[in-house]
């Protein structure tokens, strides 16, 4: 299983069993994982300034250091709802 595969599996994790909403299950998945880290204190500032998950990865799909990760985590936030709503 890849990292991304990993990360995906404790979205679905976090939403399910949980009960989480999926922007709810990225965020604190976020926390999780310390290869992530800059991504997770970039994301939590842009958050705190009232900006959307989805808007605060979009924002940082143009910066080079961290364009890769928001991408995936952009794909997985879509692949997880997608599969809540229609199942896998």
């Amino acid at each position: 299983m890849t990292p991304y595969d990993q990360f995906k599996q404790r979205v679905k994790d976090l939403t399910s069993q949980q009960g989480c909403f999926v922007d709810q299950a990225i965020e604190t998945a976020l926390g999780e994982y310390s290869q992530l880290a800059s991504l997770n204190q970039t994301v939590k500032g842009l958050r705190q300034q009232g900006c959307s998950l989805k808007a605060a990865l979009e924002a940082l799909q143009g910066y080079e250091n961290l364009a890769d990760q928001a991408d995936k985590l952009l794909k997985i936030k879509q692949e997880v709802e997608w599969e809540m709503r229609f199942g896998q």
